[in-house]
Order: C-alpha cells, then sequence, then structure tokens
C-alpha cells in the first residue's frame, strides 16, 4: 500500500508529538537542575595564628549543635521512585534532604514531582486535547520543605511550591520513614485530593 503525502505528512507529525511528549518532563527536569544555585566551592582556610589573651579574659565559645543521630542520619541525602498511576501515567520522585544550615537538629527537603502520560493513549489524548494542555501536565513541581524528627520518622512542613499541579492537587503535608536498608517510604497529602504513597531508594549520599 502506497501513502500519500498528505498521510506521509501526518505520520511525520504524529512521530513528532510522541516524541516531544516522552522527553520534555526530561528535559525540564535537567534543565532546572542544571540552572539551579549550587552551594559554593569549599576553600580551606590559611592557618591563623591564635592570638594571645589577656590575663582575667576567657574566650568566647559558641554553643555546640545538637549531634545527628544515626536514626536521623540514615534519612539524609537524595531519594528517587516512580510510580504508576491508575491512568497508566507514571510519575517521577525525587527527594533530597539535608541538615538544616539555620535550625539545628532540624530538616530541610526538596522535591521534585513529574508525571507522563501512557505512550499507548497518547494518540487518543492528541486528537481530545491541544499539545500545549498535554505540555502543561508534564511540567514538574517542587516543593521546600523543613522538618523534625518524630518517632523515628521526619515530617516535614510545605514551606513553598514552585509550579502549579496541573490536577488542582497542591502539596500540602510530607513524611517519611525507614523502609529496608537503602529505601524510605514516603507519605504525602496534597488539600482533599486523595493522600499518596510511594517507596523512594538511595540515589546518592
Amino acid at each position: 500500500m502506497t501513502l500519500t503525502d498528505k498521510q506521509k505528512k501526518a505520520l511525520w507529525i504524529t512521530a513528532l508529538v510522541l516524541a516531544v511528549i516522552h522527553f520534555a518532563p526530561h528535559i525540564v527536569f535537567y534543565a532546572r537542575q542544571a540552572f539551579a544555585p549550587h552551594a559554593p566551592a569549599y576553600t580551606k582556610p590559611s592557618p591563623m595564628r591564635p592570638m594571645a589573651q589577656q590575663a582575667g579574659q576567657s574566650s568566647p565559645s559558641a554553643a555546640p549543635a545538637p549531634p545527628v543521630s544515626i536514626n536521623a542520619s540514615r534519612f539524609l541525602g537524595v531519594w528517587t521512585g516512580s510510580q504508576l498511576l491508575p491512568s497508566q501515567d507514571t510519575c517521577k520522585e525525587r527527594l533530597e534532604v539535608r541538615m538544616s544550615e539555620d535550625k539545628p537538629g532540624f530538616f530541610t527537603g526538596s522535591e521534585t514531582r513529574a508525571c507522563s502520560p501512557a505512550l499507548f493513549a497518547l494518540p487518543g489524548r492528541v486528537a481530545q486535547q491541544k499539545m500545549p494542555g498535554i505540555i502543561r501536565q508534564m511540567e514538574p513541581v517542587s516543593a521546600e520543605l523543613t522538618g523534625s524528627m518524630e518517632g523515628g520518622a521526619i515530617t516535614f512542613h510545605v514551606d513553598k511550591v514552585i509550579g502549579i499541579p496541573w490536577d488542582g492537587c497542591t502539596l500540602t503535608g510530607y513524611s517519611i520513614s525507614s523502609f529496608g536498608q537503602q529505601q524510605i517510604a514516603a507519605q504525602w497529602q496534597e488539600g482533599t485530593c486523595p493522600p499518596g504513597q510511594l517507596i523512594l531508594m538511595r540515589a546518592q549520599r
């Protein structure tokens, strides 16, 4: 069967749409990481001779930061995971947990979630929706978190949400607990939307 020029053009357009939809979340996600502000490189201070103290004077001592327990330190690092939704769409989760520099004993978290539509359902969605609407659904949404240790788990408060969820389900709560050796269990709340949960694996310390 010989395809007409019009049919060939339609096939090329469909292939281009599938490629854009498949790779768009990864491009946006890594672009954010590339242009995100990085911590300045550490420079070893030059040795300095201690100043002599006058008689009767004592050197001021800063209050030591509380030690990080073994249970708390096992949560530090970068964690990733993926989830298959009932709609057959796939969502990828990335969570970075660090000790807070402003609040000793507290934790900071950076959470990013990006979803991709099921490839087999794309032709029908392209026919029903405009392309910008499909791309809009795949835009990553991130959150800045602050949390503390409670009963062997870290409960986070959502300080800031970056991006607008396409489904209107904005993150309102997040917590993590131990699960196995190199995994953690994440649970979250999104306002009046159903809560979610996912097992994350360690990607980086």
